[in-house]
């Protein structure tokens, strides 16, 4: 037996929704790992155990742990503690999250973890174990769905993430890496580099990522050329040698355009596609509502609950978003509410939910047009939402976007700007010099969009009425300041001109 659970064993408790406990529970109790059995259900399985542990009067988040009897043992709840005290180990398969092996790191010594590990079954330790488990997964029962690792153990954890962070983190190491992950054009050009250091003392916004341009520059064609480098091998626009694309563990593209063609839709283990189906023979509307009502009862299990309330948090500003805060532990989300949302707020609630479920380790995220359908505040409280998601990830996100508002959370280094000469038939890459984080709108749409947004708009109406000597007092009147200061400059040029 190991000494660490003969001194705080294994206890049961009923599950109920405020698991795990609350203080005040806790207080009249003693110390050892209390666990329920949840009530979770993966299409037919139930694996989930929400674990919280009370050590030396002190209270400790113990994760959660999937875990099953091989074959699988329909609805049998599993005694935690007679594993352990068991000489011979159960045929057992289990895994848990992040928090459950951080906190076997910080109370288990390395021969403890090593005999709890091999008396658990966990995969995530003895990768054989897991690639056992993926051999026999379908012929434990002769039912031709029966997947239990597919359906229930890999639900919300890929593959990839289970072979490195969680192995990592199950021997003792860390869960994040740095990295440095370069796109190098066919001219070994280096296009664009994803930098994350999430060990430095020093802050620097290195979540976001931006490219601009205007419309037909290629930032549509970018994308596509990136994905087909990351899941093809292969890219018209990339290098596949000296590009490490496929360093990232997966990548997570949102698009909301019916216009979007030629990008892969097709999701794969580590290529997920966010968006709508416009084929779809139901209503836009109805297909959109039971999306997010299922989205929703999946990100709000025990492993979602808490980043799933900090995230819709962030729309407090907005009253049908408070309203949802407190369903979040209902795990019911009603249509009749959804319906009450607007058509930006779904958007936002669909991204953000598929996000909080897909977003695992070194994910890059890439989010085509962010400020379609969204008014300034809510963009702004989208995109901080998506930056924190994927950070906690220590993932990145690449934003193709118009928006000077977007723009202001991103550092110029990086952003860069694509171009076309469509006399030349020639697309050119560059890099930003003007300083873009915490700038104003309007200098950043001046520096950024300057040519094109003075050829548009009021500026073209005004430059037109300035040439034309039209500005009347009452047209005056209603300038507002950046256009009185165009028409003043205008006023003293012409003034010099005669003198």
């Amino acid at each position: 037996m190991i000494d660490f659970f003969e001194k705080y064993p294994f206890i049961r408790k009923t599950w109920k929704k405020d698991f795990p406990l609350t203080d005040k529970d806790f207080s009249s109790l003693g110390d050892g790992i209390y666990y329920a059995f949840d009530h979770w259900n993966d299409y037919g399985y139930r694996t989930l155990y929400a674990l919280t542990a009370k050590i030396e009067g002190e209270i400790y988040d113990f994760g959660s742990l999937k875990i099953s009897f091989i074959p699988y043992q329909h609805e049998k709840e599993i005694d935690l503690q007679s594993i352990l005290v068991q000489d011979e180990g159960y045929n057992l398969i289990s895994l848990g999250d992040k928090e459950y092996y951080e906190f076997l790191n910080n109370f288990l010594s390395s021969p403890e973890k090593d005999e709890y590990f091999k008396k658990m079954g966990d995969i995530a330790y003895d990768l054989n174990r897991l690639d056992e488990s993926i051999k026999h997964d379908s012929i434990y029962h002769p039912i031709e769905d029966y997947y239990l690792l597919k359906h229930s153990f890999l639900r919300s954890v890929s593959l990839s993430e289970i072979r490195n962070q969680l192995h990592r983190l199950s021997m003792g190491g860390k869960y994040i890496d740095e990295y440095q992950i370069s796109i190098v054009d066919k001219n070994e050009n280096n296009v664009l580099e994803f930098s994350k250091n999430p060990h430095s003392l020093e802050y620097f916004p290195d979540t976001l990522y931006a490219i601009v341009g205007n419309n037909g520059a290629g930032k549509t064609y970018f994308i596509k050329n990136l994905i087909d480098l990351y899941i093809k091998k292969n890219s018209d626009l990339f290098n596949n040698i000296t590009s490490n694309i496929n360093q990232f563990e997966s990548i997570v593209l949102i698009s909301y355009s019916p216009f979007d063609t030629g990008i892969i839709k097709k999701d794969s283990e580590n290529y997920k596609f966010i968006g709508i189906d416009f084929n779809k023979t139901t209503s836009l509307e109805d297909y959109i509502t039971k999306e997010i009502k299922t989205l929703f009862t999946e990100a709000t299990t025990p492993k979602n609950e808490s980043r799933t309330k900090k995230i819709i948090d962030k729309f407090s500003f907005d009253p049908l978003f408070i309203r949802i805060l407190p369903l979040i532990e209902e795990r019911n989300l009603s249509e009749e509410i959804i319906n009450e949302l607007s058509s930006g707020q779904k958007i936002v609630l669909l991204s953000l939910l598929n996000l909080i479920i897909k977003v695992f380790e070194k994910t890059l995220v890439i989010i085509d047009e962010p400020e379609l359908f969204l008014h300034p505040p809510l963009l702004k409280a989208y995109i901080r939402a998506v930056e924190e998601i994927v950070e906690e990830g220590n993932g990145v996100c690449l934003l193709a976007t118009h928006s000077a508002i977007v723009l202001q959370e991103i550092p110029n280094t990086n952003i860069r700007k694509l171009k076309y000469d469509f006399d030349r038939h020639r697309g050119s890459i560059v890099k930003l010099s003007s300083k873009t984080y915490g700038e104003s709108v309007s200098f950043i749409n001046d520096t950024i969009f300057g040519t094109d947004l003075r050829n548009t708009g009021f500026y073209k109406v005004l430059q037109d009425k300035i040439d034309e000597e039209q500005i009347s007092d009452s047209f005056e009147a209603a300038l507002g300041s950046e256009a009185r200061i165009i028409l003043r400059l205008s006023k003293e040029l012409k003034t010099n001109e005669e003198d």
